[in-house]
């Protein structure tokens, strides 16, 4: 009966912990979605044992159940983890990229980008020809036949300050 009640009292004290540092701190969730599942299948191991050696009382299934759904929270937050992070990885990888863009004024080739990023030469192409594909840069041609990738959409604060709404054009 004490372990139920431990571990009942586990799996109440990682629930709150989950719920309060759920948005502040990711990299802790990590762990914390690691702690979940592996918790809740010992509870679920230990209370089966309860359940099939004929043991178990109305306190073992309520452990059992919350292991359960502690389980199933546990994967839910690794999942989530796990796309998040992708997610904020294609979107450093895009700022640091235009950021690179932006220190070139707008005009650069695969190599720029390869030198000044993690990405490699063939990486960076990839993404400067998904940017055309999105109507954002355009292909040039150098006089020696080297592709240059041209982003009109970088203005100078000069040109920002002078814009004017284009109803009264």
């Amino acid at each position: 009966m004490i372990r139920l009640v431990i571990g009942f009292l586990a799996l109440i004290l990682i629930f709150f912990l989950a719920i309060a540092f759920r948005k502040t701190i990711s990299k802790l969730m990590a762990y914390v979605g690691l702690f979940i599942p592996l918790v809740s299948a010992l509870l679920i191991a230990g209370t089966l044992t309860d359940i099939i050696g004929g043991t178990a009382t109305d306190g073992t299934w309520f452990v059992f159940v919350a292991a359960i759904g502690g389980l199933i929270t546990g994967l839910k937050m690794l999942w989530d983890d796990r796309r998040n992070l992708k997610h904020t990885t294609v979107k450093t990888q895009e700022l640091d990229l235009l950021s690179i863009v932006q220190q070139h004024k707008g005009r650069v080739t695969p190599i720029d980008i390869a030198m000044s990023s993690d990405l490699t030469v063939e990486e960076a192409e990839t993404a400067l020809n998904e940017y055309c594909a999105k109507d954002i840069a355009e292909k040039e041609v150098t006089p020696t036949g080297k592709v240059l990738f041209v982003f009109s959409g970088f203005i100078n604060e000069t040109e920002k300050q002078q814009s004017k709404n284009p109803m009264d054009l």
